[in-house]
């Protein structure tokens, strides 16, 4: 087993950065994307429930996939990621609020979902209740399993702390060292824990969001059907998640001034994996479309119809395709890119913005027709609402913890280092 990292470690006086602004700027958006959602709501309750959908589905995508990195990481014993996997877990604490944005969807599903007012397909499967139950409890189930991963963490990295005399003051830190029985003993008991609950955590994540997809995106025309469309989301979603992480990597690291933890070669470990799975999603969108034309049914082709064929709409499609399966064959091409910040955050930046479209192209037809865009101020200010509310749920977290590991219960030998 790998030992800790030869660098000293971050501990609470080290990690002091503070991003008050930056904080306070999030929770503007927070409010000003409230205020014109309600208001949205109050004159165009159809089009305001679809954008709370379009982005429920990108920052959800956005949570969950932070803590599959970590469990990914985890599984494949990926010592390389240790030092980012704080930040893979900042942006993972966003889970419980997803369940919660999913509780206030509720009321609008009926606006939402055709098939409610106009019965459509199997009774048992396509009935508002047992869509609500069934989406409630997966997400439920993600945010705990997310939520005890990240624990184990932390009560490693506080207890830690607790032992070396840089204990935090506040209920949080007597919360994780609560009971503390030693480094090497809980940490010990953090390592079992997390090979085990590292693999379930992918497959019910898999399953979760294959569910929403169908759910959410598939059933919102109830007549088209797609047998891939679970895999494709929730890979595209993994996919949102490395971008956003790779972005939320280089400002920790200039934040927190920590060159010396988090190296150029971080950089470019992610920016492969984020490429790679950029073109995994290349491959489903590709293989969903090729079946489609080929078995060239009416009841199929609608769906690509109403997407490639309207003016508006294609533009949309077109820079879908280029900016998220183009542009990382392309990034991939220049290693010397890939260890750079500014460049890779461009890069992910645009990644992100293309996910955020591709996932307005799958939801907007579908609710709004296809004649018409309708984008407008209320849509950019309530994805700005959203954006806020991933802002600040990350700094809170990034506030109250280590920017980065200081212990880890897989990699680091504990027993030794005691």
């Amino acid at each position: 087993m790998k030992g800790p990292d030869p660098s000293p470690p971050t501990t609470a006086a080290q990690a002091s950065g503070k991003s008050p602004i930056l904080l306070i700027g999030c929770l503007v958006l927070v409010v000003i994307g409230a205020v014109a959602w309600f208001a949205g709501v109050a004159s165009d309750p159809l089009r305001a429930w679809r954008i709370y959908l379009v982005n429920f589905l990108f920052f959800t995508g956005i949570g969950v996939g932070g803590v599959l990195f970590v469990c990914t990481v985890n599984i494949a014993s990926g010592a390389w990621a240790r030092n980012v996997k704080r930040v893979a877990e900042g942006l993972g604490i966003f889970l419980p609020v997803s369940f919660v944005l999913f509780l206030l969807m509720l009321p609008g599903l009926k606006t939402l979902l055709p098939w409610v007012e106009h019965p459509y397909g199997p009774a048992w499967y396509l009935n508002l209740s047992f869509l609500a139950w069934r989406n409630a409890l997966g997400l439920l189930v993600l945010a705990l399993l997310g939520v005890y991963i990240i624990y184990l963490s932390l009560r490693v990295d506080f207890g830690y702390e607790k032992e070396e005399g840089e204990e935090r003051d506040g209920p949080l830190s007597r919360f994780l060292t609560r009971g503390w029985k030693g480094t090497s003993v809980e940490a010990a008991a953090a390592r079992r824990r997390l090979v085990v609950l590292s693999p379930v955590y992918a497959i019910v994540f898999a399953w979760v969001l294959t569910v929403i997809g169908v759910d959410l995106i598939m059933s919102l025309k109830a007549e088209w059907y797609s047998t891939l469309i679970g895999a494709y989301y929730f890979v595209g979603c993994f996919y949102t998640s490395l971008a956003a992480l790779l972005l939320a990597v280089i400002w920790t690291r200039r934040k927190y001034a920590l060159e010396d933890r988090i190296v150029p070669k971080h950089f470019h470990d992610i920016a492969m994996l984020t490429m790679g799975f950029g073109i995994v999603t290349g491959d489903f969108f590709y293989t969903q479309m090729f079946v489609i034309w080929y078995g060239n049914l009416p009841v199929e082709t609608s769906f690509l119809i109403d997407r490639w064929t309207g003016t508006p709409w294609r533009t949309v499609g077109i820079l879908v395709l280029l900016l998220c399966f183009a542009l990382p064959l392309l990034a991939s091409l220049r290693r010397s890119l890939k260890q750079r910040a500014a460049p890779m955050a461009v890069f992910a930046v645009a990644v992100l913005c293309a996910m955020w479209m591709e996932r307005f192209l799958l939801i907007g037809p579908s609710l709004t027709g296809s004649e018409s865009i309708l984008f407008g101020p209320m849509e950019i200010l309530v994805s700005l609402g959203f954006l806020g509310l991933l802002g600040t749920t990350f700094l809170l977290f990034m506030r109250c913890v280590p920017p980065v590991v200081l212990r880890d219960p897989i990699f680091d030998d504990l027993g030794e280092t005691r």
